[in-house]
C-alpha cells in the first residue's frame, strides 16, 4: 500500500508539472497572439506591448508562435531598449539613480549586452552611486565576464580594480577618470564634467 501511495504521489507530481508546462505555454501562445494583434494594429503602447512579452517562455513555443514572436521582438525590444537607455542617461546625469536602475533593469530583461555592454554599465554605476556595492559588483564582475574586449567591461574591470586597490570605494572614484579611450557611449556619464 506505501509503496501504490508513493507510486501514485510520483505521477500526480509529474501530472502536476505536466499540467504547469501546459498552461505556460498556452499562457505564452496567448499572450503572442494577442501581442501580434496589437502590433499590427498599432493600438496599444510599446511598454504595455514590453510588459506583457516578458512574460512569454520563447523556448515553450512552437515553430510558427516562435516566428511571430521574434518578429515583434525583434522591431519592438530594440527600440523601447533604446529609449529606456537614453533616458537612463539623463536619469544618471541628474543622480535620479533609483528610475535609472528601473528602466536598465528593465533593458536587461530584453537584451542584457545592450550596447555592448554600455547599459550593464551604467546599471552597475547607478547601483554604486546609489549605494548599493553589492550590486554594482555583481553587475560589474558579470560585465567583464561576459562581454570581454569591450570598453565597457574594460571599465568594469576597472571600478573592481580601484576598489581593492582603494579598500571599499564608496564613491566609485575612479569612475572614468585618467582612461579617456573608455569614453564611447559612457564617457559623460562620470557627473556633470561633460564634453
Amino acid at each position: 500500500l506505501k509503496k501504490e501511495l508513493e507510486e501514485y504521489r510520483s505521477t500526480s507530481e509529474e501530472t502536476e508539472n505536466v499540467q504547469a508546462t501546459a498552461a505556460s505555454t498556452q499562457e505564452s501562445y496567448e499572450i503572442v497572439l494577442n501581442m501580434a494583434a496589437h502590433f499590427r494594429a498599432d493600438d496599444m503602447g510599446d511598454s504595455a506591448m514590453v510588459e506583457e512579452l516578458l512574460k512569454v517562455t520563447p523556448d515553450s513555443l512552437g515553430t510558427v508562435g516562435r516566428e511571430s514572436y521574434d518578429e515583434i521582438t525583434g522591431e519592438l525590444f530594440p527600440r523601447v531598449c533604446a529609449n529606456l537607455y537614453g533616458t537612463s542617461q539623463e536619469n544618471y546625469e541628474v543622480a535620479n539613480y533609483t528610475a535609472a536602475i528601473t528602466n536598465l533593469e528593465q533593458v536587461m530583461k530584453m537584451d542584457e549586452g545592450y550596447e555592448e555592454g554600455a547599459a550593464l554599465l551604467l546599471l552597475a554605476q547607478s547601483y554604486e552611486k546609489s549605494g548599493d556595492q553589492n550590486q554594482a559588483n555583481l553587475k560589474y564582475q558579470k560585465l567583464a565576464e561576459s562581454y570581454p574586449g569591450t570598453e565597457a567591461a574594460q571599465t568594469a574591470k576597472e571600478a573592481l580594480n580601484a576598489q581593492n586597490t582603494n579598500g571599499t570605494a564608496g564613491e566609485g572614484a575612479d569612475n572614468g577618470g585618467g582612461s579617456g579611450e573608455n569614453g564611447g557611449d559612457t564617457a559623460d556619464t562620470d557627473g556633470d564634467d561633460g564634453e
